[in-house]
């Protein structure tokens, strides 16, 4: 076999798999974006949390704390939590509209 025929015999299988590959990639790629935008198109409200009295000890922040997003269900806090647009956790934009469960900030103890 000459080395016209070798890439006339190779070439048709060649290139079905390189389009298989890069569909493969393509429906991949379209279906992490299409999840990212959706992601970031969601919205969030903050929640009141049973595991409020836990936050002070489990997540050492002693900053006011406004509540949990109630997509990913970490806790918002510190002194710009209650302007915040999109949750820092998981990127949701945050429903100023809904009630807040504490709208001044809940103060947590300090540790010892």
């Amino acid at each position: 076999m000459t080395e016209q025929e070798t890439i006339k015999n190779c070439r048709k299988p060649i290139e079905d798999w390189i389009g298989r590959a890069y569909n493969a990639g393509y429906d991949s790629g379209y279906e992490k974006g299409t999840e990212e935008v959706s992601r970031l198109r969601s919205e969030c409200f903050r929640e009141a949390g049973e595991r409020d009295a836990e936050y002070p000890d489990g997540w050492s922040d002693h900053t006011p704390f406004y509540g949990w997003c109630n997509l990913c269900k970490r806790p918002h806090s510190g002194r710009w939590a209650h302007i915040w647009d999109y949750c820092p956790w998981c990127g949701a934009k945050i429903d100023h509209k809904a009630e807040e469960p504490y709208p001044t900030g809940m103060e947590v103890k300090e540790q010892t």
